[in-house]
């Protein structure tokens, strides 16, 4: 090839790249423009928490619709699949009660670490600093953000109640997954034994404080409206020595009946990523609603939704 053969190629080669770098930009602004679109937001009229008022920066709709909206959904509501498939379910993060203190620091704590037993991956190894915080100000963000009233009104009123009490009420009522319980007096308990009853499936260890400092109010929960269909099922997760958790128990509420996971996959089928955790299941041995962390069981609030499940 002459010279000025090599001179006409090398003109086209460098036509060819100018032409496929445009069209890949054009593609990644096709992107980030879809990502923002599908989120509900624009940069127009999204402001940042702790933003002092700047415009979010194009790339944080974007790096959250990536990494987040799979399981949180785009406005952070929860995506309804992953709600119904995940145990325990991704947050919603417009939600009153936070396993964590909802600010910057923890948001971004959990980010870079994840949560263990739960479905959220450790991300720092896959962010910078600047996307980390970046996400924790959208996070904060959409957990500001008004709740669409929609979804709320088209709940029925008791689960409503439960929600405002902290619990996750799922979409979906799911099968609850089978009992096989033992008590201290061998006793067994299936599933079969929950027909017709609201049971409450309390989570405990006899190593955990909060625990045993509730079981009292959950047995007199029982002694008050077990007659109406109530019944706590009370499942030692940390101990499997039936005599163990007799005497554990009868310290702390003499009389309440406790149990053992025969099968010992319990705690994995019901999710329990910490103690306590309650699952609260329906007439049709469907689990409709579960949260972990310590409840007032004794207050009005809660007892009012207790007594509106009794009767729904």
């Amino acid at each position: 090839m002459n010279g000025l053969g090599k001179i006409l190629v090398l003109i086209v080669v460098l036509i060819a790249a100018t032409r496929i770098g445009s069209w890949f930009n054009q593609r990644s602004g096709a992107a980030s423009s879809i990502a923002v679109e599908g989120s509900g937001h624009t940069e127009s009229n999204l402001q940042l928490a702790g933003d002092s008022g700047d415009l979010a920066r194009s790339a944080i709709v974007p790096l959250y619709m990536t990494y987040c909206s799979k399981c949180h959904g785009a406005d952070g509501r929860g995506d309804p699949g992953s709600m119904a498939l995940l145990q325990p379910p991704p947050r919603d993060f417009s939600g009153s009660t936070w396993r964590f203190k909802k600010d910057h620091s923890e948001i971004s704590r959990v980010i870079q670490q994840g949560i263990p037993g739960t479905a959220m991956p450790a991300m720092g190894h896959l962010l910078s600093d600047t996307e980390t915080s970046d996400l924790a100000d959208y996070v904060l963000h959409l957990s500001n953000a008004p709740i669409r009233s929609k979804s709320v009104a088209s709940m029925p009123a008791e689960l409503n109640e439960l929600k405002d009490l902290g619990f996750y009420v799922y979409q979906n009522a799911m099968p609850a997954p089978p009992l096989h319980l033992t008590s201290p007096d061998g006793t067994p308990f299936e599933m079969s034994d929950t027909a017709d009853r609201i049971t409450i499936v309390n989570f405990w260890g006899t190593t955990c404080g909060h625990c045993l400092e509730e079981m009292p109010k959950l047995a007199e929960l029982q002694e008050r409206y077990g007659k109406d269909g109530l019944l706590v099922l009370s499942v030692c997760a940390d101990e499997d020595d039936l005599e163990i958790i007799s005497k554990m128990a009868a310290q702390v509420a003499p009389g309440h009946r406790v149990y053992a996971d025969d099968s010992g996959l319990m705690t994995q089928q019901y999710s329990v990523g910490s103690l306590p955790t309650f699952v609260i299941i329906d007439r049709q041995q469907n689990a409709i609603a579960s949260r972990s962390g310590v409840i007032d069981w004794l207050a009005e609030n809660v007892q009012q939704a207790v007594r509106d499940l009794l009767h729904r």
